[in-house]
């Protein structure tokens, strides 16, 4: 068929429409990999705009299990279900000390995705006391892959890819939060 529209062209139009054509089917062939081009490429003034707006920081640590030093972070805090819903989507980037904590009503058991997350996260399940549960190291971004806990949880620790291998994070250790009471 490709020939016989070709061969109905007048010959200085040939190679138009053949660039026309080819133009089309690579676009067609890499409308898949569009998000990580756009992660890539697009300026994080255009990303920021799609984001939900920063939520005022609010101190946390981790204080390891075994004591030691705690880790401190600044971090944003998804109360509300739209928070959650949106959480650290298109966001262009994350400093080494902030996160986000994603707080859930009492009785659900949280389930994350990395939908339009560009940036690679360790998600830190924890429980209602705010004692770590389990870790999904290194989250791949733009995927929609279900990604949840072996073990009840009540809250989830986003943090930069890497950071609980980097800083020795493990399950046992506690976020010290106003959200998690002390006794």
């Amino acid at each position: 068929m490709l020939d016989q529209v070709l061969n109905r062209c007048r010959p200085g139009y040939r190679a138009s429409l053949c660039l026309l054509i080819a133009t089309m089917m690579l676009a067609a062939n890499c409308a898949w990999a569009w998000p990580a081009v756009a992660a890539r490429s697009w300026p994080s003034a255009v990303i920021q705009a799609q984001a939900l707006p920063e939520q005022p920081l609010e101190p946390l640590a981790i204080r390891p299990a075994e004591g030691g030093k705690a880790r401190m972070f600044r971090v944003e805090v998804a109360r509300s279900h739209e928070a959650r819903t949106m959480g650290l989507m298109f966001r262009s980037d994350l400093d080494a000390d902030r996160g986000m904590l994603f707080v859930f009503p009492e009785g659900s058991q949280p389930t994350m995705w990395m939908r339009n997350t560009y940036v690679p996260l360790d998600m830190l399940f924890l429980d209602a006391e705010g004692v770590v549960v389990d870790i999904a190291a290194d989250t791949v971004p733009l995927t929609d892959t279900p990604i949840g806990s072996k073990h009840a949880a009540r809250a989830v620790l986003e943090l930069n890819a890497g950071t609980a291998r980097l800083l020795g994070i493990r399950p046992g250790d506690t976020v010290v939060h106003a959200e998690f009471p002390l006794d």
